[in-house]
């Protein structure tokens, strides 16, 4: 499949249609060949395989970061994609040692994630409760689900559990790039949830279940939440729905996704963290504690409130 000697570039294509395309999800795959095409052979794809340098690839990395466009994040997924397709290669003897190694990425700032906080929320239900779209409870359930949005989107009669109080996760509605000779470059799709951890049962509040009973009674659609037609809402069109409800609750905008960062927090602070992490979707428990849990003003007040009983209890002088 190889030839001796094969250009990084040549290398890349083979390992991208022969390697990874049969074992990622078809929205990996498409990102990985954007990395490939945009930029990883615009700098190194000239390079031989077999005399590509850690020298090459840290140069590499240089260039990006002085790209304004690209992000620190975004840089370590193209530097790690490289790496693991370097490691195939060292695998399987096409190279000595992986040059890949040791690279230094740009420092990654982790930044303050957004929530609504109860007032907002509360501002937020009522506009939901009062609206004349149905598609608006969908913000409802992502509050008290922390279903991403094309989950929520993706969701199917079929999926919830009336009897056992739950909804099952299946699908996620996700853009997909088609073939270079159809009309338009991307399609909205149903596709495999996210991660293994993705596929899960989600308990539902009663209240919750419900308002998906009225919604039932009237559908004549196999998705929760429609289009006149019949058809999935897409993420966009459920965006703008969020934006109307938000504007409509007098809250100041935030997308969609916040929704499921403040359900994280609001659970957290009534469940184990182990709990909302299976709820989420989460690999590890550590990305729920490190991106979603959020110490909210109400609880450090009653944090500092309970030390101060604590004190005045103990009746010392001061």
């Amino acid at each position: 499949m190889f030839k001796q000697a094969i250009t990084f570039a040549e290398y890349l294509d083979l390992w991208l249609e022969k390697i990874v395309k049969e074992s990622v999800r078809y929205n990996t795959y498409t990102s990985y060949k954007g990395y490939i095409n945009n930029h990883i052979k615009k700098f190194l794809g000239s390079y031989s395989l077999v005399l590509l340098k850690p020298a090459n690839i840290q140069e590499f990395v240089s260039q990006l970061v002085d790209s304004t466009a690209i992000c620190a994040r975004t840089i370590g997924l193209i530097v790690g994609m490289i790496g693991n397709a370097l490691s195939y290669a060292e695998d399987y003897e096409l190279i000595i040692k992986n040059p890949c190694r040791r690279i230094r990425l740009p420092k990654v700032e982790a930044s303050e994630v957004a929530i609504f906080n109860n007032d907002e929320q509360t501002l937020i239900e009522r506009a939901v409760l009062a609206s004349q779209d149905k598609r608006a409870y969908a913000i409802l359930l992502a509050l008290y689900t922390g279903l991403r949005i094309g989950e929520v989107c993706a969701l199917r009669w079929e999926n919830v559990d009336f009897a056992n109080y739950c909804i099952y996760i299946k699908k996620s509605i996700n853009r997909i790039a088609q073939n270079k000779d159809c009309k338009t470059k991307t399609i909205w799709a149903e596709c495999e949830p996210k991660t293994k951890k993705s596929n899960r049962t989600i308990q539902l509040p009663k209240f919750i279940l419900k308002i998906l009973q009225q919604l039932k009674a009237t559908s004549s659609s196999p998705y929760v939440f429609s289009m006149k037609n019949g058809s999935f809402v897409q993420p966009r069109t459920m965006q703008a729905i969020h934006k109307r409800v938000l504007k409509k609750a007098g809250v100041d905008y935030k997308n969609f996704h916040v929704l499921r960062h403040t359900f994280a927090t609001r659970a957290g602070a009534n469940g184990d963290v182990k709990t909302v992490s299976d709820t989420l979707g989460h690999s590890n428990v550590m990305i729920t504690l490190n991106r979603y849990m959020h110490s909210q003003q109400e609880q450090k007040q009653r944090m500092m409130e309970g030390l101060n009983k604590y004190f005045k209890d103990k009746k010392l002088m001061i």
